[in-house]
């Protein structure tokens, strides 16, 4: 998966570098009116994963702990979210699709700041030990077992997310909509399980491992998550 995540992070790294580009192409296609708030939206999405994006690039090559997959994973969740937005403003026009599309941008922003979150706590805690079961282990080999499923789920999202970036290149309407954000949203729901599985764990131990307190993810993000995931899925429903 590894190539693919940094394939992924450098066509997102063009999205975000070709935001100007798409905007006047979009503007040249309709009245500013019209658009201007799928332009807006879609900006300040881009806007807020260029940073993202960038320290993911970095971070795979250098990442040295014993979850450097999901580093990768967070990589490509950030990376398929730019590429989504970008779809938003660059070849959606219909009402119905621009809704589902951003509906599912919004999941992927909200995903690629959590995941982040997480990554930065692995890479800030990459040289902490903890004793568990009387064996000397790397901290973030805690949640080890509840972070590496959130990486495998992206697999088929990524391969999706491949296509459209070559489908915004060339400014082509995607032909399977459904199928393709049927595939970005299914992972996501599995996601939320794996967060509550994480947090859980994280509650029974972190009187004993006090480094899991520090852990940024938290119950709130969950509740916040999943709303996000409910309006997408009705978007979706609705095509």
């Amino acid at each position: 998966m590894a190539a693919l995540v940094m394939e992924l992070v450098e066509g997102a790294m063009m999205a975000v570098e070709a935001l100007g580009e798409a905007v006047a192409v979009a503007e040249e296609a309709a009245e500013v009116t019209e658009i201007a708030a799928e332009v807006a939206e879609a900006s300040e999405a881009l806007g807020c994963l260029s940073g993202v994006v960038n320290t993911f690039t970095g971070f795979i090559e250098t990442v040295s702990t014993y979850l450097p997959q999901i580093v990768g994973g967070a990589a490509a969740v950030s990376a398929i979210s730019a590429i989504i937005w970008k779809t938003v403003i660059t070849i959606t026009h219909k009402e119905k699709a621009n809704k589902a599309w951003k509906g599912v941008g919004s999941v992927y922003k909200t995903l690629s700041s959590l995941l982040g979150a997480a990554a930065d706590w692995i890479k800030k805690h990459e040289d902490d030990t903890v004793v568990w079961d009387g064996m000397t282990i790397a901290a973030d080999a805690l949640i080890g077992e509840y972070m590496k499923p959130l990486t495998k789920h992206f697999d088929t999202a990524s391969s999706v997310a491949k296509k459209l970036k070559e489908q915004t290149d060339k400014k082509q309407e995607s032909v399977s909509v459904k199928d393709d954000i049927d595939a970005l949203l299914s992972p996501c729901e599995k996601c939320l399980t794996d967060f509550k599985n994480l947090l859980e764990f994280i509650s029974q131990h972190e009187e004993t491992y006090p480094v899991l307190k520090s852990f940024p993810l938290k119950q709130e993000d969950i509740d916040n998550l999943a709303p996000l995931i409910s309006a997408a899925q009705k978007a979706y429903d609705a095509l």
